[in-house]
């Protein structure tokens, strides 16, 4: 059954055999070592290659053929990627002339900017400066002073160290003084895609409301510079995400707006072919001035392959153009396999041709208004299968009430984007069209907005701090592929194999508990502006930390299954149980006993941690200190929480 799905699909096989590899290689690259993906990776492609190789002599040459051009692609494109194994240059402030290549992040009160020294060497650069509006090209001469990468345990709820190098950037630098800018006035596809993204931005800002144009340009141009904390946030929680990232959904919307359109205009059958080229002409121009990121650029190749298709009138596999679509961008730029948007605009479009027609059947719709809710709610429901499982694994949450949020969200999204779009077409030639069509997108997006306020009301708004790990997520997938196989061809093998697998991942759980049950830890929380600790015994917790509790608070708690919470509740307790650790060897110096860091001259500690509220030349003063007595020291605020077994 595998095997023919293979077969089928060869762009199937491609696809995985190059991703699993390029995961493996930048585990490896990334860790040093070994690490989880490696090691999963690594043991799923010894189970495909001894799969096929058993089966070889009916599938030798497809299947022999994909694996050598798949190891072919994958030498070529690492080999070539300028930026593999260059890593962070030590040194204080350097004059470096560095070219901008790929964006200028302009956000209140510092910008980010995204460059490549002469080197070539990708740099992320923050500057605290006002400065102009940057474009790919623009040369930018600066006093650069190397600042740390920040790296993070697996209950951090961010690793730059990890994001970065996904993006090949393993460098990053504080602009201490601007010597000079120089405009680069040519003509790069990626200078001009940034240049028309504004000015669509600023259009869409002219004629609406100001708590209103930067969520339009958004959901139109996937703009988000200046879309607040809390409004993301909500879009998370209400599991329309999606609808910030441009991708599938708006890229279908249009092709919708664009074939209406074009049935208008009358062709001779000849010329029919016309119809399609500017369909797609017009999708990838949209994809031009939304920036052209991986789930835009996903979704267009494949409506481009499907329209092709049409045209040519051949049979097009969805998934195989799914596939081939995700293969190209991956092979072009290994580093979008790492990106999660591109991981989710795949998976909801794949849960879309999955699951769709099949839901379609229990409600097809009397009517035109019935078909509509229902094709809204099927595909609602089918793109969250696959979605779900990802939101588990990356933001350790489950919006409860998706379902709502979506049936408002996607019908008032095309509207705003039919309104969008008037916008920028009628802007420069008739203004008083554009305000009627911005009036309009304030009151659909006050609509959005008042949405989102009557949901947070709710109880069980969001559920958080769930934890499922890698193996759990590769366990709860391949049991939808097999509930799909059982429910779509009638293969009731598959059926037990799923039911067998969800029993696997629930024992996974078990073996989890029985684990945390016999350990004793204790985990130092790298925190914004403090520090707190736990101490686990088993599934009790003796706590550090009395006020709110943070994300990844929650997420060690929910990881190692803890039932009980002791608060060390006034200042005089925490300082007694900092001094027992200390006397274990382990010494957590802060701002308040800072001053007696003399003391433990004579009673040397094993482990130093550095905590969040020390200031620089404190920690320089400890480190000299404690480097002569050989002891590890560990700063929170560059190297993540820290979980130490006991």
């Amino acid at each position: 059954m595998i095997l023919e799905e293979l077969s089928k699909r060869p762009f199937l096989l491609l696809l995985l055999l190059f991703g699993m590899v390029t995961l493996t290689l930048e585990s490896i690259a990334y860790e040093g070592r070994c690490g989880n993906w490696s090691n999963w990776t690594l043991g799923i492609l010894s189970l495909i290659f001894s799969y096929l190789l058993y089966y070889s002599r009916r599938h030798s040459i497809g299947i022999i053929g994909g694996i050598c051009i798949a190891s072919l692609l994958i030498n070529v494109t690492h080999r070539t990627d300028q930026h593999w194994q260059i890593r962070q240059s030590e040194g204080t402030k350097t004059r470096e002339q560095v070219l901008i290549v790929k964006e200028h992040f302009s956000n209140e009160p510092y910008s980010k900017i995204i460059a490549s020294d002469e080197d070539k060497r990708l740099i992320l650069l923050t500057s605290f400066e006002k400065l102009p509006k940057l474009y790919h090209g623009d040369t930018l001469i600066a006093l650069i002073r190397n600042t740390p990468i920040q790296r993070a345990s697996i209950y951090d709820p961010y690793n730059e160290a990890k994001y970065l190098h996904t993006m090949h950037i393993f460098q990053k630098g504080m602009v201490d003084s601007l010597i000079q800018i120089n405009k680069n006035n040519g003509s790069h596809p990626k200078r001009l895609s940034q240049m028309a993204n504004e000015w669509a931005c600023l259009q869409i800002e002219k004629y609406t409301k100001r708590e209103y144009s930067a969520l339009l340009s958004g959901i139109l141009f996937g703009n988000k510079q200046g879309i607040s904390k809390d409004t993301k946030n909500a879009f998370i929680q209400t599991g329309t995400a999606h609808i910030l990232a441009v991708s599938g959904l708006h890229v279908g919307m249009l092709y919708v707006i664009v074939s209406f359109i074009f049935r208008f205009i009358p062709l001779p059958k000849k010329f029919k072919w016309i119809k399609s080229v500017l369909t797609i002409l017009s999708i990838w121009c949209f994809a031009f001035i939304c920036g052209g990121g991986a789930s835009i650029i996903r979704a267009v190749v494949m409506f481009t392959l499907w329209e092709i298709g049409i045209h040519l009138k051949k049979y097009a596999d969805s998934i195989n153009i799914l596939c081939a679509t995700a293969f190209i961008m991956v092979v072009l730029d290994p580093c979008t396999l790492f990106d999660i948007g591109f991981q989710l605009s795949v998976a909801a479009v794949l849960s879309i041709i999955l699951f769709q027609s099949h839901f379609r059947k229990i409600w097809p719709g009397s009517n035109k208004i019935t078909n509509h809710i229902a094709e809204n709610l099927w595909i609602t429901i089918s793109v969250q299968i696959l979605i779900i499982p990802l939101t588990l694994y990356y933001f350790h949450q489950f919006p409860t009430y998706f379902i709502p949020a979506n049936i408002i969200w996607i019908p008032l999204s095309f509207l705003l984007m039919v309104c969008g779009l008037m916008i920028i077409v009628t802007a420069g030639l008739i203004p008083t069209i554009a305000i009627i069509f911005g009036w309009l997108c304030n009151v659909l997006m006050l609509t959005g907005t008042k949405t989102f306020e009557v949901l947070e009301k709710l109880p069980f708004y969001i559920i958080d701090g769930i934890w499922i790990n890698l193996f759990q997520l590769i366990i709860t997938f391949s049991s939808i592929y097999f509930l799909y196989q059982s429910f779509s061809r009638k293969h009731f093998p598959s059926l037990r194999i799923s039911m067998l697998l969800m029993i696997v991942y629930g024992a996974s759980f078990l073996v989890q508990y029985s684990l945390a049950n016999r350990t004793e830890e204790i985990i130092f929380y790298s925190l914004k502006d403090k520090e707190a600790f736990d101490k686990r015994v088993e599934h009790s917790v003796i706590s550090g930390l009395t006020d709110s509790i943070p994300a990844n608070v929650k997420l060690y708690r929910a990881a190692n299954f803890v039932d009980q919470v002791w608060e060390l509740r006034d200042s005089l307790s925490k300082v007694r149980y900092l001094e027992q650790l200390a006397s274990l060897g382990i010494l957590l110096v802060n701002k308040d006993n800072f001053k007696n860091i003399q003391k433990y001259d004579t009673i040397p500690p094993n482990i130093v941690v550095l905590g969040n509220t020390l200031k620089p030349f404190q920690k320089k003063l400890i480190k000299k200190i404690f480097t002569n007595q050989d002891a590890i020291i560990h700063d929170l605020k560059t190297e993540g929480s820290l979980v130490l077994k006991l």
